[in-house]
């Protein structure tokens, strides 16, 4: 982790480190941290490492490793009707036991990551988030990962009713409501070492699922309430 420290203004730095061994193990890094007061702040890191290791047989493997941490933090000021944030922690053939051997990092078997962006319109009675998670066992280096998970959603809605239509006697067919859900999902599995690689993309699994419902409630005969209702999925 030698390297060099860059302050980039007011509200970004960046950190360039690097490890080199006699013989021929050597990794690179980046790492920055940003806040701005009353908007956000966080912290990122980008890594690569090459590691030289002779085997049982006594040939050179020559072992390859990533890893990706980034944490955003919105603040709770920052924007009325919109947020976004969390935290992605993903590598690559043990990178964190390999490059730090300490007790913490060799022994953490389970990485996850959540990040998320959510949206509801003050003029509209809609609502929509998307996220990103992913678990990882750094043991059977097995991943998984939901991206993009997609929710929208509308509130209880009047479409026959006007904008001035408040108050007074309304006809029945103004109190018919209705709502929309749709949820989408993408999964991806595979191994940390080969999970770039075309077979997960084939594997992938994607989904679309979508909610419609409609009702209204009226009397008849003066003493009976009806209310019939239809949903369709």
């Amino acid at each position: 982790d030698i390297g060099w420290f860059f302050p980039l203004g007011e509200h970004f730095n960046v950190s360039l480190k690097g490890n080199i061994y006699v013989k021929g193990t050597w990794g690179i890094g980046a790492e920055t941290q940003y806040a701005k007061r009353y908007k956000y702040s966080g912290s990122a890191s980008i890594a690569f490492d090459k590691r030289r290791v002779e085997n049982s047989e006594g040939t050179i493997d020559r072992q390859k490793s990533f890893s990706l941490r980034w944490t955003h933090n919105q603040a709770a000021t920052a924007h009325p009707t919109s947020r976004f944030g969390g935290s992605i922690n993903f590598q690559t053939n043990d990178y964190q036991s390999r490059v730090y051997n300490d007790a913490d990092n060799v022994l953490q078997s389970q990485l996850s990551s959540n990040f998320s962006y959510s949206k509801n319109w003050a003029d509209k009675p809609i609502s929509l988030s998307v996220a990103f998670n992913h678990s990882q066992n750094t043991q059977s280096r097995e991943v998984t990962v939901n991206f993009p998970t997609i929710d929208f959603q509308t509130r209880t809605i009047y479409p026959f009713r006007g904008k001035n239509s408040v108050g007074g006697k309304r006809p029945w067919y103004q109190d018919i409501t209705m709502r929309y859900k749709m949820q989408a999902k993408s999964t991806f599995r595979g191994i940390d070492t080969t999970f770039f690689e075309q077979e997960t993309w084939d594997q992938a699994q994607f989904g679309v699922q979508q909610d419609v419902s409609t009702g209204t409630s009226f009397k008849i005969l003066r003493y009976f309430n009806l209310n019939p209702n239809v949903s369709y999925k």
